[in-house]
């Protein structure tokens, strides 16, 4: 009785540890090769990083000014602001 308890119990830490490697396989391994990623392309490719950092730059400054743009104008989307 004692054994075929014991056995049980290997055998429902072995499913909750295939469980957990599911879901860090899945959920959060992802998110760390992103990261790690991004350092690697910041170490190896600097000048790579720069030119994406001025793009990302160069998007905001033109969204402020297409903001801007529509305040002056009160013209959204195809619609005439009142």
């Amino acid at each position: 009785m004692l054994k075929e308890i014991f056995i049980m119990i290997l055998d429902l830490t072995g499913i909750i540890s295939l469980i957990l490697v599911i879901i860090f396989w899945y959920f959060i391994w992802p998110k760390f090769t992103k990261k790690v990623d991004l350092l690697s392309n910041i170490i190896l490719n600097p000048e790579k990083e720069t030119l994406r950092k001025e793009l990302i730059e160069q998007f905001e400054e033109t969204a402020k000014l297409n903001l801007e743009i529509c305040d002056d104008f009160k013209y959204v989307d195809g619609e005439i602001l009142e």
